[in-house]
């Protein structure tokens, strides 16, 4: 009786990469990420601590996390403590992680070969050792990876714009309703909101920045008490008083008073010591 042995099926070709370019940068603020090329995906890996921005999610990296970058998008990588140094390759291939937002935040295994990989690549390459390297990273990411989520969300629209009018318009007379009518937004949804992202009401957020404000101008100018509170936009002077104390422990004189003989005192510490 003939045997039938059931037909094998054809196997599928593996997948090929192509690095299109390579670059070791610094940011020493903040960048936007990308991938010129479309059928192409940006790989950076993070040498430093950084915050990374897309849309209004917020991801706080250490060294070693990967990102994987679309064409079309612009996600913003920030530095924290230091210039941030970075190591981008642009790949052509269909990138084995993505989101559907066309970015990808990867923590890497402590005992993944990936670091190494990267550097080697960085080197550069015979084209079939590049080839075989990068077809070996890709398989990293899929198997010594996982995603991140992101840490917090950024505040929508109306909020940041309500920061940005609080943060420079300090000397107006704000009130909550006023705000609320020019923004175009529920006067008790804008407040619970701004609660919500910056832990005090807009109000008690004004105060405080009025009174930062008027520290600055203590310390780096003679006007009076008087004029200061009118520049900060608090013009009962009595007020003005009892609210600085409150915030800052001691009275605008008393404090303008410490910080020049702190000033003093250091420089002439300093002449003794030259």
């Amino acid at each position: 009786m003939e045997q039938i042995t059931a037909r094998q099926q054809p196997t599928a070709p593996e997948p090929v990469f192509r690095l299109l370019g390579s670059m070791s940068g610094t940011v020493p603020h903040d960048m936007l990420l990308s991938c010129p090329f479309r059928g192409a995906f940006s790989l950076y890996e993070v040498k430093d601590t950084a915050a990374l921005e897309e849309s209004r999610s917020i991801w706080n990296l250490v060294p070693g996390n990967l990102l994987l970058v679309l064409a079309g998008q612009t996600p913003v990588l920030k530095a924290v403590d230091t210039p941030l140094h970075f190591n981008q390759f642009i790949i052509e291939g269909v990138p084995p992680t993505i989101s559907v937002s066309g970015l990808a935040v990867l923590s890497l295994a402590t005992d993944s070969e990936m670091p190494a990989h990267l550097s080697t690549l960085m080197t550069g390459l015979a084209q079939n050792d590049e080839t075989n390297l990068l077809l070996q990273i890709v398989r990293l990411l899929k198997k010594d990876t996982s995603p991140i989520l992101p840490e917090r969300s950024l505040p929508p629209s109306s909020i940041q714009t309500l920061k940005y009018i609080l943060d420079t318009r300090y000397a107006e007379k704000l009130t909550l309703d006023s705000l609320s009518k020019e923004l175009h937004w529920n006067k008790y949804k804008l407040d619970k909101d701004f609660k919500r992202y910056y832990n005090c009401s807009p109000f008690e957020y004004l105060l405080d920045v009025r009174v930062a404000e008027a520290c600055r101008l203590l310390r780096s100018t003679r006007r009076s008490v008087l004029d200061i509170g009118f520049s900060v936009g608090v013009e009962n002077t009595s007020y003005f008083i009892r609210l600085f104390r409150k915030r800052i422990g001691m009275s605008p004189l008393a404090y303008r008073t410490c910080f020049f003989s702190a000033s003093e005192n250091h420089t002439k510490k300093e002449g003794t010591e030259q």
